[in-house]
């Protein structure tokens, strides 16, 4: 037998769908501020990221120029420098 809800049942199903309701949006609150959280740090951690290549691409660049200087790097150099001096 099908009976027809009171009002005052209409009334509480309302009120348990909205309290549904405000959970859940409570609820996308948290996971929206973790997901800006996550995107903060990753970006925070990209950024360190490229810091450290860069970091490393000058080591590595300043490495080459003073190979570049020393005498080990082109022994040619040096022999020519021996030379010169012999000759004086």
């Amino acid at each position: 037998m099908n009976t027809v809800p009171t009002d005052i049942e209409l009334k509480a199903l309302a009120y348990d769908n909205l309290v549904q309701i405000e959970q859940s949006q409570a609820n996308l609150k948290l996971i929206n501020q973790e997901i800006q959280q996550r995107k903060a740090a990753l970006l925070i951690n990209e950024n360190n990221t490229m810091e450290e290549e860069k970091i490393v691409t000058e080591e590595i660049e300043s490495t080459e120029t003073a190979s570049e200087a020393s005498p080990e790097a082109n022994p040619e150099a040096e022999v020519a420098k021996e030379d010169e001096e012999t000759a004086e």
